[in-house]
């Protein structure tokens, strides 16, 4: 007598293994077929290795940043992503014209407006609060970047000063200190670890103490900075200048004496500024600027950039966000232009114009799972990755 056997008799590794050979669609249908199968396939481990090419892909697990939700659904929504499927939406529109900073900080993005920073609670479509949350206001000129990084809140003006808040339960915010010190504006500021780096017009950078009144290090350079980050894994930082007078922009130095360690690349075009670095690891530097470039560099060999991708537009590119996966991300100085890039490709895998076509700079973008925020110079937009099947 022939006795017949069901998928669901398998042993669940059987049914694993014969998961991995189907297409999306295939699997689609198998969850279609019982509420046992459906189940089955909206288990992590069927999705697991698919997850693995996905663009938003951060970790071996496949979860990365996101440990809450289902595998299932990152994969969905990380195709999404590749195929250019999203929604744009104005958060805010902005009264007059302005250059924004965005960071987002768990659940909160927080948005420079003119002389404030102000922090808007992100709903769970992607959408931010009404009004805001809570509101720095201290400088007297607008301010140029900020950092919410340790429970503090850092920002850099044209008011040639560094405002530090404290987070507080609520959120609520108390006014530490200021620090004083350069003598034009405050291009750009990082902190980690009690300690805040800052880049000015006046051609230097310093190292200040977050607990104390007092700058540790300085260095005069010879142009004017408008990039500086802190390796948070190495004692080291790393500063981006205009380049007028030194055709190597990009330096590193030692955060313990200030002494200057490593030039990254050589013979950069005049005017070729860093406009944003950031550290992806200890020894991985993301740039991009006025050349039109994204770069990436490995600081343990610094004659020639790992790779570099060019904006096709002659585009200079004025911010960076990367997921510390594949992802890269770009906002460009005409159209509001926003680029995605994958490390494993040698071209932009795709292109968004945010707002409209009349757009003019993204001055700052940041992004989660489902959404990237970008400033422009009159609004805030989101571009939501989330709803689109």
């Amino acid at each position: 007598m022939m006795t017949t056997c069901s998928l669901l008799d398998l042993n669940k590794d059987v049914l694993f293994l014969l998961a991995s050979y189907l297409s999306i669609k295939d699997l689609g249908r198998l969850s279609q077929v019982c509420r046992q199968l459906c189940s089955f396939c909206n288990q992590d481990a069927v999705w697991r290795n698919d997850n693995k090419k996905r663009l938003l892909a951060t970790s071996p697990n496949g979860k990365g940043k996101y440990p809450k939700l289902n595998l299932k659904e990152i994969c969905r929504i990380s195709r999404n992503w590749e195929n250019g499927l999203m929604k744009d939406v104005q958060l805010i529109k902005l009264k007059t014209q302005l250059l924004p900073h965005l960071q987002l900080q768990k659940g909160q993005l927080y948005v420079s407006h003119g002389e404030n920073v102000h922090c808007y609670r992100i709903k769970n479509n992607g959408n931010i609060s009404k009004n805001p949350v809570l509101v720095c206001s201290k400088h007297v000129h607008d301010i140029c970047k900020f950092v919410v990084k340790d429970g503090h809140i850092v920002t850099g003006a044209r008011d040639h000063q560094i405002n530090i808040w404290k987070l507080t339960r609520g959120p609520n915010v108390q006014f530490v200190r200021t620090l004083s010190g350069h003598s034009l504006k405050v291009n750009c500021v990082d902190t980690h670890d009690s300690m805040v780096l800052s880049g000015s017009a006046d051609k230097s950078w310093r190292l200040w103490s977050l607990e104390h009144d007092r700058c540790l290090l300085e260095s005069e350079m010879s142009d004017r900075v408008l990039s500086v980050a802190i390796n948070s894994w190495n004692k080291n930082i790393i500063t981006g200048t205009s380049c007028i007078n030194d055709h190597k922009p990009i330096d590193i130095w030692n955060i313990e004496n200030g002494k200057h360690m490593l030039t990254l690349g050589s013979n950069f075009k005049m005017g070729a500024g860093v406009l944003d670095v950031q550290y992806e690891d200890a020894n991985t530097v993301l740039s991009c600027g006025y050349d039109t470039y994204l770069r990436i560099w490995d600081t343990r060999s610094s004659r020639s950039c790992v790779r570099e991708y060019e904006e096709v537009d002659d585009n200079a590119l004025y911010c960076l966000q990367s997921n510390g996966g594949y992802l890269i991300a770009t906002g460009s100085n005409r159209f509001g232009v926003v680029r995605l890039w994958d490390k494993r490709m040698t071209e932009c895998l795709s292109k968004f114009y945010i707002g409209n076509k009349k757009s003019g700079s993204v001055y700052s973008l940041q992004f989660n799972l489902t959404n990237i925020y970008a400033s422009l110079s009159h609004s805030i937009q989101t571009l939501d990755f989330s709803d689109c099947r």
